[in-house]
């Protein structure tokens, strides 16, 4: 038999926590942040490269070398995104953790921190996908102060972004205005529309890529609900018709959620949160499409570490920084307190996802 403090020691309750399943696709999170950076402390400096566009310059055999400029770039600091929480453990289930004597006890009081945990969990990894949806889709996360994620405004047309009413941190992400909304004119007519030249458009965005100095795009992602207007496009089933080995799969039922088409992989994202006002929403908004190249150095995924306590007490006087252990990503820990006498579950995380090259996103308003 374990004692209570076993069961509740960090490293137990971290490796409960980190196990649990996700009940829903993390998208975002599973295609995004991938092999994330560790870093100490709160704050991240990137360095963002300048384009380069201009052919040096040649020279004549047996004359000096020219003179060429070092390589331009800019700085960006951002701050990681912190996720901690506090869930009170019920008195009866910690009584019941502390029935060393008794196994069918204690395993009623695991099974309820069980439960516990996995309802942070839930929530804690939801926060993560929205979070990491509002980077990649917005370009920008608006967080109220009550800790709530709030949707800033896209004008459809020109891309510029405004927070949302109530935001205490805005975080924004570098991308140009130019690359959301209608992306500087190259998006003149919807993808809903039985007529409008995808290919066109797709085009031009490799040509604009190109001059900013960005890889081409690889990976395009809408919504799933949009499956029926891609399959009404003139163009769009015409190149499946006749481009693809497996037609039936994109012009019958599309029973993937991922199809290739005009040479892009196309992902069709399902999946809903619900906001501080009861609102349902997407996690793929349903108006854009959200097109990147393969995955790659533009993108920079980011954990950090935080200092757990490694007892449920007081630190000890003579030597407090050795009752903490530093953990990286996902983390659970328990602490009594008293006032009144209580054990709490401590749950967090520390993440964040920058861009080295923020003219590879591209951000369309597509649908209407």
């Amino acid at each position: 038999m374990k004692t209570w403090e076993e069961l509740l020691n960090y490293q137990q309750l971290t490796t409960s926590y980190r196990a649990v399943p996700s009940l829903q696709n993390m998208f975002f999170t599973n295609t995004f942040y991938r092999s994330p950076r560790p870093i100490f402390g709160d704050t991240v400096e990137m360095i963002e490269i300048s384009a380069t566009n201009s052919p040096g310059p040649m020279n004549t055999k047996g004359s000096a070398a020219r003179m060429i400029q070092p390589k331009g770039g800019s700085k960006r600091t951002f701050s990681l995104f912190d996720y901690f929480t506090e869930l009170p453990i019920d008195p009866l289930a910690l009584m019941h953790l502390r029935q060393t004597e008794s196994a069918e006890l204690q395993n009623m009081g695991q099974e309820v921190i069980d439960i516990q945990l996995e309802e942070s969990a839930t929530k804690q990894r939801l926060a993560k996908e929205v979070i990491l949806s509002m980077i990649m889709v917005y370009n920008r996360v608006n967080i109220d102060g009550s800790g709530n994620i709030l949707i800033p405004t896209v004008n459809a047309t020109s891309g510029a972004i405004t927070d949302a009413s109530g935001t205490l941190i805005s975080a924004d992400f570098g991308v140009p205005d130019d690359h959301r909304g209608n992306l500087g004119g190259i998006i003149g007519a919807q993808w809903s529309t039985d007529s409008t030249s995808i290919m066109d458009h797709l085009e031009a965005i490799r040509r604009q890529a190109g001059i900013d100095g960005a890889p081409d795009i690889a990976d395009i992602y809408v919504n799933a609900v949009h499956k029926e207007d891609l399959r009404s496009n003139t163009e769009f089933n015409d190149w499946a018709k006749y481009n693809t080995a497996f037609p039936n799969q994109v012009l019958t039922n599309f029973d993937s959620d991922m199809i290739t088409v005009f040479g892009k992989r196309w992902h069709f994202i399902s999946g809903t949160w619900v906001d501080s006002t009861g609102t349902t929403r997407d996690i793929m908004p349903q108006n854009y499409a959200l097109m990147v190249p393969d995955y790659g150095p533009w993108i920079r995924p980011f954990t950090g570490r935080r200092l757990v306590p490694n007892g449920q007490g007081i630190c000890s006087p003579a030597t407090p920084m050795e009752d903490f252990t530093a953990v990286e990503g996902e983390y659970a820990y328990a602490y009594s307190n008293h006032n009144p006498v209580r054990v709490s579950v401590f749950t967090g995380d520390t993440y964040g996802i920058g861009f080295a090259n923020p003219n590879a996103i591209w951000v369309g308003k597509v649908f209407s």
